[in-house]
């Protein structure tokens, strides 16, 4: 029997190929081999014949169609993970003849897999034919058609067609994956009816079959065209957009339901024809509308000529809309055209900068035909330079912007003037001076508007103070030379680049003279605003006066600073208050009287109320300025009128011819808070330098017991190390007071007590001891009684040097020329026994009042003491006991009104 004989020797040799696999192996008894078995062929090792029981293949197979990850197994326990489409094999073989059960252990998100020959008996070949196909889950949309009559056309996601002819249940074709989102729609509707959908969208989770499209009867909407010669598109409600091209019957393809609104609008008008709909909105009731009528008719355009446009652009608008935007000369167009017997009105809308344009032919008729005589001519704005100023005189006649301080560069200044009859834009106009191609100097803020007939000023600097004529006033290095060796330009253009030049003042050296020591004028336009350019001393009317800036030259005053006429404590106050002339022009001192200059409680146009028996009128320093001194008090928020006699002489003593008037206003009753450290009390018991009787005691004492005390009326602490408390004769001689030592902090809202070298603190409320202590008279060197002086807090790098001023006082009359000083002075320095205390408030008074008081029970005692009008006369009250605070004194906060 060869065959059986074959088989036998096939066992033997699997057999050893099996015990060579193995960790051991016996020979049959139970018993080791004797020696090493015999080493089987490659063929035997790598397919071994599936009739051996010891035979084992590997079982895997293909996955198709797979977007995730799947869990195959294998007869229960043999788990395989799948990530991608390919071929797939399990870890473990299964022995020749066992059985192999493949099945999904865990789907894929969102698909189902399906296995094919997954299930077997092990043979002779690996099995690799499994078949794993997997697809994503889908669903059926769907639901039910009610009402319809008809043919429906309804969408699922815009793209998803379905046709239904008959009520009942429908479904799409096309199946949506798991998640996604489905959205029914209405595609088209059934002729005479309106379908709805209801719970038509969201995301399918399984299949759908809720949908509810319920249809009830509709009317359509339509009408007729007449006179059409192009194409014309309707709409109704807004959208259902309707193209016609011919006249007749029309009707839009949506209708609608009863009660439901309906608006035919002409969406796009045919070409050179307007269309106007007539019944073109109502409500649906239950019949189909055929009424709307679409009348259509030529129309015809219009425009004309742009003349003159030098820059820029210029709007125009026809009928109040239609804005055609014209650059250059030339012809223009409205793109609106008008229907037979329409009236037009073309206007301005927007002129160029710096040009003005008129309009000619600029209403009518529209008679058959279009309209091409509208003309438009523009011209440049009559805005001009008026005058020039680029040698300012010497002294207080150079101060022209009026802060006090003349500057060769400050005070010159460029005045431009409208002369025009409206009110003119200068935003962003350009001022520009220099030889050659002059420089941009300024540049008006954008919505700067010129009133007909107004003035703005532009100074080289410093702050404009005073009254200007009603002008805009700003400020800006001009850098005007007074004696140029080549053409000198002053040039006002429309926009920083590409504009029109509305103006140019061009002068030489010999304009403004060659020296301004006895005068200096500027140069003006005579006539104003259109005549050429002369010295302002020539002019007609203001013979003398150097400069009138804001002020037309023919009526040229003198210049009014009313900085000072303001009350200090109300209209009964016992301090005098000053008013400030300062005189553009070269005065004659012998005019300033009572007869000369006169000032009235009193609007200038009815003079009355005369503030009579001024206590000083004359020179202040030099003959450029005047300082009247009223013996009472200014009422506040009052309109004043300074009045000067036409008999007032300038320098070369020609009389002014006319009299000169300025009105201006005290400032209203409110407290002005200081904003930093001050001076907020200061005397004593015994000022003077020499030992003798105590004010305050009635004994003998020490000489010096005296103090300055400091405030600080802010919310935050301030380093006050290495200020000076510096002192000033009324002539300006300074000395040290006091020097603060370094790491001194002033807390907020707290005090700081200075005491003088025979301070002493039991003499005084409270036995506030010094803060700091000196070794010298702080004032009052005999007694404050009759010495004028000045007390200054400064921050400067020296005690006696030129001071850094952050606070001053003074008292009695001050002839120093520092500017810095809160002048007027306080009409009389403190005696010993009293002190100068500054206000807590605008009203605050020196006495026990309830509702003012600073002293003891008085309404201001504990609002510590900020007052800073900026005259001593007005932020100071005399004290009849010294009440001294120092750094652990309370702190004090005010509440004025």
């Amino acid at each position: 029997m060869p065959f059986r004989i074959r088989t036998s020797k096939f066992f033997v040799l699997g057999g050893a190929a099996l015990c060579a696999m193995a960790t051991s192996c016996s020979d049959g008894n139970g018993d080791p081999p004797s020696s090493s078995p015999e080493k089987p062929d490659a063929s035997s090792q790598s397919r071994p014949d599936a009739a051996s029981p010891a035979a084992s293949r590997p079982v895997g197979g293909t996955v198709r169609g797979l977007r995730g990850t799947l869990v195959l197994r294998n007869n229960g326990d043999d788990e395989v993970t799948v990530t991608k489409n390919g071929t797939f094999i399990f870890g473990n073989r299964v022995e020749a003849g066992g059985r192999y059960d493949v099945k999904v252990g865990s789907q894929p998100d969102g698909q189902t897999c399906s296995v094919a020959n997954g299930s077997g008996t092990v043979g002779d070949a690996d099995v690799t034919d499994v078949t794993i196909t997997c697809a994503d889950d889908v669903y059926a949309i769907g639901g039910n058609v009610s009402g319809l009559d008809g043919t429906l056309v309804l969408s699922n996601n815009d793209g998803d067609d379905l046709s239904v002819s008959a009520n009942g249940p429908f479904a799409f074709t096309k199946r949506v994956p798991k998640g996604s989102e489905y959205a029914v729609t209405v595609r088209t509707q059934p002729g005479k009816q309106q379908c709805t959908v209801a719970k038509g969208s969201g995301n399918a989770t399984s299949d759908v079959s809720d949908v509810s499209v319920t249809c009830v009867r509709a009317y359509s909407v339509g009408g007729n065209v007449t006179g059409l010669t192009g194409t014309l598109v309707l709409e109704n409600n807004g959208g259902d957009a309707l193209t016609v091209n011919t006249n007749g019957a029309f009707t839009f393809a949506t209708s609608l339901v009863t009660s439901s609104p309906y608006a035919v609008t002409v969406r796009t008008q045919p070409q050179n024809q307007i269309c106007s709909v007539t019944d073109g909105s109502g409500t649906i009731a239950a019949a189909d509308v055929s009424n709307v009528t679409v009348t259509c008719a030529p129309t015809f355009g219009v425009g004309g000529t742009v003349s003159g446009l030098a820059a820029g652009s210029v709007v125009l608008q026809v009928n109040g809309g239609g804005d055609v935007t014209v650059n250059a000369n030339g012809s223009f167009d409205f793109a609106s055209r008008l229907v037979d017997g329409s009236s037009y009105e073309v206007t301005v809308l927007k002129n160029p900068t710096g040009q003005f344009c008129a309009v000619t032919g600029a209403t009518g008729t529209v008679t058959g035909g279009a309209v091409n005589n509208v003309s438009v001519a523009c011209r440049l704005l009559s805005v001009v330079v008026n005058e020039v100023y680029a040698r300012p005189a010497t002294g207080a006649y150079g101060d022209t912007n009026g802060d006090g301080i003349r500057d060769s560069a400050n005070d010159e200044f460029v005045e431009i003037l409208n002369n025009e009859a409206f009110a003119v834009d200068i935003g962003n106009w350009v001022l520009r001076t220099g030889t050659g191609t002059p420089a941009a100097k300024f540049t008006f803020p954008a919505g700067t508007s010129l009133a007909a007939g107004g003035r703005a000023i532009v100074f080289g600097g410093g702050t404009p103070t005073g009254s200007f004529g009603g002008a805009l006033t700003f400020t800006s290095a001009l850098s005007l030379t007074d004696a140029p060796t080549a053409d000198f330009f002053v040039r006002l253009d429309s926009l920083t680049a590409a504009g029109a030049t509305l103006d140019t003042f061009t002068y030489g050296a010999a304009a403004f003279g060659s020296s301004c020591t006895t005068g200096c004028a500027s140069q003006v336009r005579s006539p104003e605003g259109t005549g050429p350019f002369v010295a302002h001393t020539t002019v007609s009317g203001s013979t003398g006066i150097l400069w009138s800036p804001g002020v037309a030259a023919p009526n040229a005053i003198p210049k009014l600073n009313a900085l000072l006429s303001y009350p200090a404590l109300g209209a009964t106050a016992a301090t005098v208050k000053s008013v400030d002339v300062q005189l553009n022009m070269f005065a004659t001192a012998a005019d300033f009287d009572n007869t000369q200059f006169k000032l009235f409680a009193s609007p200038c146009a009815a003079l009355a109320n005369e503030v009579t028996s001024f206590a000083t009128i004359g020179a202040l320093g030099d003959a450029s300025r005047v300082r009247l001194l009223p013996t009472n008090d200014l009422a506040y928020a009052t309109t004043h009128c300074m009045s000067i006699a036409g008999t007032a002489r300038s320098a070369n003593g020609t009389p002014f011819g006319a009299p000169a008037s300025y009105e201006f206003t005290t400032r209203t009753a409110a407290s002005v808070p200081a904003g930093t450290v001050v001076i907020s009390e200061y005397g004593g018991c015994r000022t003077a330098s020499t030992a003798g009787l105590n004010a305050c005691t009635a004994a003998s004492s020490t000489a010096n017991d005296e103090f300055v005390e400091l405030h600080n009326p802010t919310a935050v602490d301030v380093d006050i190390s290495g200020w000076f408390l510096q002192r000033r004769t009324a002539g300006g001689s300074a000395s040290c007071a006091a020097t603060i030592p370094p790491g001194t902090t002033l807390r907020a809202h707290g005090y700081f007590l200075i005491g003088g070298a025979g301070y002493t603190s039991s003499r005084y409320a409270g036995n506030p001891t010094a803060d700091l202590s000196t070794t010298v008279s702080l004032f009052g060197g005999t007694g404050t009684t009759g010495t004028a002086e000045s007390l200054v807090l400064s921050n400067a790098a020296t005690c006696t040097g030129a001071p850094s001023v952050v606070d001053a006082v003074s008292a009695g009359a001050i002839t120093d020329s520092l500017t810095t000083l809160s002048l007027p002075a306080f009409p009389t320095p403190a005696a010993d026994g009293q002190s100068l205390e500054r206000k807590a408030c605008f009203d605050s008074t020196g006495d026990a009042k309830a509702t003012t008081g600073l002293l003891a029970g008085g309404g201001h005692e504990a609002q510590g003491n900020s007052e800073r009008f900026g005259a001593s006369h007005a932020d100071w009250v005399l004290r009849a006991s010294p009440n001294p605070q120092n750094s652990t004194s309370a702190t004090e906060t005010r509440s004025c009104p």
